[in-house]
C-alpha cells in the first residue's frame, strides 16, 4: 500500500471473501479507494468502513453462482451511512455474468437493498469505486454522457424482471453506439 500510494496509485483491497481476515481497518487506514467482496466482514468492520471515504464493493453474483447462502451485509453498511458499490466480478470461475440487472436483483432479494439503492450502487457509487466519479456514473453537465435508454417506464422493472433485456439504445460520450434496430 505504501509504495503504491507514493506513486499516486489508487489502493484497492480484496477482503473477506470467504472468511474474515481483518483487512478492512488496515485498508481504511491506508486510504484505499475501495475494499472489494466483504462477504465475511463483521458489522464492527463495516462500521469502520462506513466512517471512512473508502467504498465497500460487494459482488453478490459470486456467492449466488457458487451456491453459497451468505451474502455481504450491504443493508448494515448502508444503514451505517457507508458507501456501497455493486459489481459483477465477471470471471469464468465464480461469476460468469456481465448482468448488472442480475446483480441488482440478487442484492435486493438477498441483501435487502431497495431498488433505488441498488441502482445507485451500480452507477455513481461504482464510478467512485474506480476513481471515475468526475467522468461517469451519473448524467450531469461536464460528465461524458455514457447512458442507456431502457424500454420501460419504471427502472425497477429491470430488477424485478431480471433476465429480460430492457436496453433500447447505448450512448458512449453522448454518441449512439448501439440500438435494437442495428
Amino acid at each position: 500500500f505504501t509504495v503504491a500510494s507514493q506513486h499516486d496509485l489508487k489502493l484497492k483491497a480484496h477482503v473477506d471473501q470467504f472468511e474474515h481476515l481483518g483487512a478492512v481497518p488496515i485498508a481504511v487506514q491506508m486510504g484505499a479507494i475501495s475494499v472489494d467482496h466483504l462477504e465475511a466482514t463483521p458489522t464492527e468492520d463495516l462500521d469502520i468502513l462506513a466512517q471512512s471515504n473508502t467504498i465497500g464493493v460487494m459482488l453478490p453474483t459470486v456467492n449466488f453462482n457458487l451456491g453459497l447462502t451468505a451474502f455481504g451485509n450491504a443493508r448494515h453498511l448502508i444503514d451505517a451511512e457507508g458507501i456501497l458499490a455493486l459489481a459483477t466480478d465477471f470471471n469464468p470461475g465464480s461469476s460468469p455474468t456481465l448482468s448488472l440487472p442480475m446483480v441488482m436483483a440478487i442484492a435486493c432479494r438477498y441483501q435487502r437493498l431497495l431498488p433505488s439503492e441498488a441502482l445507485n450502487a451500480c452507477t455513481i457509487n461504482a464510478a467512485a469505486a474506480i476513481g471515475m466519479i468526475d467522468h461517469v456514473g451519473s448524467i450531469e453537465v461536464g460528465k461524458q454522457a455514457d447512458f442507456l435508454l431502457l424500454n420501460t417506464t419504471d427502472y425497477r422493472s429491470m430488477i424485478v424482471e431480471f433476465g429480460r433485456n430492457f436496453v433500447e439504445q447505448v450512448y458512449i460520450k453522448g454518441n449512439l453506439v448501439w440500438n435494437t434496430s442495428s
